[in-house]
């Protein structure tokens, strides 16, 4: 997914009415979806699966290491299982850019962050970035499709020595792999 940079950040002029209700209305559609972001991250760290799935719409998907789980059984299902293999997981949200397409129902963006993980007795530290794609919903907006994107998931204890390397997946007990991202 590519965001339009030029305009995305396109500086804007509001000579109408018409102009100022446009320019609210998708400014009222960014900080919902930022706030939607924001809440899924809470949801995923409390371990509410409930909470996670009612972020998607109903036939949304997300996609982890290439492989995607679309519709709400399977990512119940898929958010069940991640939950309980992390004994707790803080995710931070460092950027969101939105862009609302014209329609006003739908939108896309990019969100940077990091998260740390507690696997066994390991803490984990990751940074990620999600491709989304938004869809309003029942009257609010949802993630129609989310794809994680991962830069690095070392032990803390090895970030030192694994963030300048190319092998930047390092999951305890398995080789480690490239990153698709430099």
């Amino acid at each position: 997914m590519s965001i339009d940079l030029a305009r995305r950040t396109a500086a804007t002029s509001t000579t109408t009415s018409a102009d100022v209700a446009r320019h609210v209305a998708a400014l009222t559609a960014r900080a919902s979806i930022q706030d939607l972001s924001t809440l899924y991250a809470a949801a995923v760290d409390d371990h509410d699966v409930d909470r996670v799935v009612d972020c998607f719409a109903r036939t949304g998907s997300f996609t982890r290491a290439g492989v995607t789980t679309t519709g709400s059984d399977d990512l119940r299902a898929f958010f069940t299982s991640m939950t309980e293999r992390y004994v707790s997981m803080l995710h931070v949200t460092h950027g969101h850019v939105v862009d609302v397409l014209e329609d006003g129902a739908h939108a896309q963006g990019l969100v940077t962050g990091h998260a740390e993980l507690a696997l066994g007795d390991t803490l984990m530290v990751t940074a990620y970035r999600y491709d989304d794609e938004y869809a309003v919903e029942a009257g609010r907006w949802t993630f129609a499709r989310r794809t994680l994107r991962t830069l690095y998931v070392v032990p803390a204890a090895e970030m030192a020595t694994s963030f300048r390397d190319d092998l930047r997946i390092r999951w305890p007990g398995t080789e480690p792999q490239r990153v698709p991202l430099p």
